[in-house]
């Protein structure tokens, strides 16, 4: 990854990645495990979401792994943040620092950040929407959006989908999209490349987005928090994929009609 990028952009922004992965969540100080899930990651701590909420100070260790043919990373972390709520009822996001940064579980956790970022900054860079945005531009997208697999067959999570802009990066996917407003878009399918859904300054409401896998695919969701972000760090960038998303929906929205 080019570091010259990497410094323009910010340690934040640059090194994180959004997803959605399931985490062991181990408290050292009792011992007790629980389930959560892994909001965002960058070399120097994460946040996730669960049902317990932890307190600042706390010392914690996880387990996640990104792909089941490799062995969980595993690291120690600690609270430095808690209390957000988060999208799904009854969790609670935190944030946490990583606490050893040293080891093998670490150096796999950095590989795979950068990985995840170049792979995505390269699919936008094919995108004939995004071909005016710069490297910097498709690096700092890339550091928001949730890279999210679905198996053929497989639904995209209600929460997921609601406010979200989406872009298929590969499979077929049929999709189908409810306004704030009641009215329902027409069935549709997209592939690769393809852009459905909305953001959360839509004046007709906030966007549901409803999509099943025809075919083994990914998808790119921008959140609402994603996109927040945007608007508030990098505007520019924001009214950007604002234009994009404009062009690339205008003929479904006028398309939708409401339900009986």
């Amino acid at each position: 990854m080019d570091q010259g990028l990497m410094t323009t952009l910010g340690r934040r922004a640059a090194q994180r990645i959004c997803l959605q992965h399931d985490v062991g969540i181990l408290d050292e100080a009792n011992g007790a495990s629980s389930l959560g899930r892994l909001r965002e990651v960058s070399p120097v701590g994460a946040s996730i979401a669960s049902k317990r909420e932890f307190a600042v100070g706390k010392q914690l260790r996880l387990a996640f792994e990104f792909s089941p043919d490799e062995e969980p990373i595993r690291l120690h972390a600690e609270v430095v943040w808690t209390g957000r709520m988060a999208t799904a009822p009854g969790q609670v996001v935190s944030g946490l620092r990583f606490t050893d940064l040293a080891g093998a579980d670490f150096t796999r956790l950095k590989a795979f950040i950068e990985r995840r970022l170049w792979q995505v900054q390269s699919f936008l860079a094919g995108i004939e929407l995004f071909a005016d945005l710069s490297d910097l531009e498709k690096l700092l997208l890339a550091s928001v959006v949730v890279d999210h697999q679905l198996a053929a067959g497989a639904a995209l999570d209600r929460a997921l989908g609601m406010g979200s802009l989406l872009i298929v990066r590969s499979g077929t996917v049929h999709c189908r999209e409810t306004l704030g407003d009641g009215r329902v878009g027409e069935p549709h399918t997209a592939v690769a490349g393809g852009l459905f859904g909305g953001l959360p300054i839509d004046p007709r409401g906030l966007t549901c987005s409803a999509a099943k896998a025809a075919t083994d695919a990914a998808l790119l969701v921008i959140t609402p928090d994603g996109f927040s972000y945007l608007l508030e760090k990098h505007p520019d960038l924001a009214f950007k994929l604002m234009a994009s998303w404009a062009l690339a929906l205008r003929d479904r929205c006028f398309a939708a009609t409401p339900t009986g």
